[in-house]
């Protein structure tokens, strides 16, 4: 009886000893310690640079760099406050970022960034580590400084009075002698001669554009072309209508949203309908479709004010999300939703346009700009800018303005590329050639 009560207990014994063995050894022998030597995020701050804590850094794995792609704003001076807070997590959850082999950072400590040009990144088995190397980019160049430039043509073509247009990614430029050149890079150039009957000083003034073509009005007529790749456009015929058209102020992009169309797109006119100049409005579709003899569905809204522009303005086309607007900078400057009512834009006299004559606006950087013409006998060197399409002014830094051997101008042509970074000066009255402007923050992205 006692020897299978022991046989027992040693049986026991074993099987809870094979168990043991079964689950795991000793406790050393259990435990997984992390290789993990990578940086998971990377921030720094400071209370006197509020710009620092909200630069993004980029961490590199491959390349093993630790940087911000954002540069920090233009004279960002941190020689003045070198000792910053870094916050951080690594792959092994733990502070474990050296400067050096045995000098250790934890998470929130400050540390001189202007002696860090990189750290290490040590795992918990204490064996794997990597080292980044580390730089904090601030902006060299001014981001509201406009560099200007003269653009060469191999052509040596140097217009002077004109108007261009930027339809799908090329230029087409009119002369006042109604040649027309075309160009992708303002350097090639192809030069077309057009019909005679359009030489007409009235023809030149009110030549407007879409993205499908061009119009305008002379002697009471108005008139369309279609783009033409082999002609630079195509011949203009004659849109039939009930009044005597006096100027196209216009074309009206259509509004859209969420798929829906609440404002068709068209032209903007003026007509003389009973002695008086009112406004009229004609749709894109009726454009399109409508060179015929029989007179198309215009619309007519109020009469022409005293004081509206019929010459020597500027007009822009603002095409947003929501609403589509004409918005015409001259003597005095308007703004139409629809084509037929128009609204002065007069605000605070503090922050109204100066009195320039034949200066040129355009749109930039999501800004109206003002840009040459004269005040009184003097040239215009200011440049002007609107945040709200036209109401309130402010004149631009020294830094935007056109350089000393700019040739000032009258009456050019300022049109921006398709990527809306760099803007063209094209001729004016008694200038010939072409210039280049860019906004330096427009470059950043590059």
């Amino acid at each position: 009886m006692h020897i299978k009560t022991g046989l027992f207990v040693g049986l026991c014994s074993l099987l809870l000893a094979g168990l043991t063995a079964c689950i795991g050894g000793t406790e050393e022998e259990s435990l997984i310690v992390s290789k993990d030597a990578q940086l998971v995020t990377f921030s720094l701050s400071h209370d006197s640079i509020p710009e620092l804590a909200k630069a993004k850094f980029t961490i590199d794995q491959v390349d093993s760099r630790v940087y911000n792609h954002d540069s920090l704003p233009f004279l960002t001076d941190l020689t003045k406050f070198p000792r910053v807070k870094v916050t951080y997590t690594s792959g092994a959850g733990v502070s474990n970022l050296f400067i050096n082999d045995s000098t250790s950072i934890n998470s929130g400590d400050s540390i001189d960034i202007s002696i860090m040009k990189a750290f290490i990144v040590k795992a918990l088995d204490k064996i794997a580590k990597k080292t980044y190397n580390f730089s904090v980019n601030v902006h060299q160049i001014d981001p509201d400084s406009v560099q200007y430039s003269q653009v060469v043509s191999e052509s040596s073509f140097a217009p002077m009075e004109n108007k261009t247009f930027l339809i799908d990614g090329k230029f087409y430029l009119f002369e006042n002698n109604m040649m027309l050149h075309c160009t992708t890079d303002m350097k090639q150039w192809q030069h077309f001669a057009m019909e005679k009957v359009r030489i007409n000083p009235d023809f030149f003034q009110n030549l407007q554009a879409s993205e499908e073509g061009f119009y305008s009005a002379v002697g009471g007529e108005l008139y369309a072309a279609n783009v033409n790749e082999t002609t630079g456009i195509s011949a203009w015929e004659t849109i039939a209508a009930e009044y005597p058209v006096k100027a196209v102020l216009g074309y009206l992009y259509p509004t859209e949203y969420d798929g829906k169309i609440f404002n068709e797109g068209g032209l903007s006119l003026i007509v003389e309908k009973d002695g008086v100049n009112i406004f009229a409005f004609i749709k894109a579709s009726d454009i399109v479709t409508g060179i015929t003899a029989k007179p198309l569905n215009f619309k007519y809204g109020q009469a022409v004010p005293a004081n509206f522009p019929l010459s020597g303005f500027s007009v822009l086309h603002n095409k947003s999300v929501l609403l589509n607007k004409i918005t015409i900078i001259g003597s005095s400057s308007w703004t139409t939703e629809d084509g037929l009512y128009w609204v002065e834009l007069s605000g605070n006299p503090q922050g109204a346009l100066p009195s320039i004559t034949s200066g040129t606006a355009f749109l930039y950087n999501n800004e109206i700009w003002f840009f040459g013409g004269k005040t009184g006998e003097e040239y215009n060197k200011e440049v002007y800018y609107s945040l709200d399409g036209g109401l309130v002014w402010k004149n631009k830094e020294p830094k935007a303005q056109a350089p000393e051997e700019f040739p000032f101008r009258e009456d050019a042509s300022i049109v921006t590329d398709k990527e809306g970074k760099y803007f063209y000066i094209i001729g004016g009255k008694d200038q010939a050639g072409i210039w280049k402007g860019v906004l330096n923050s427009r470059l950043f992205g590059d």
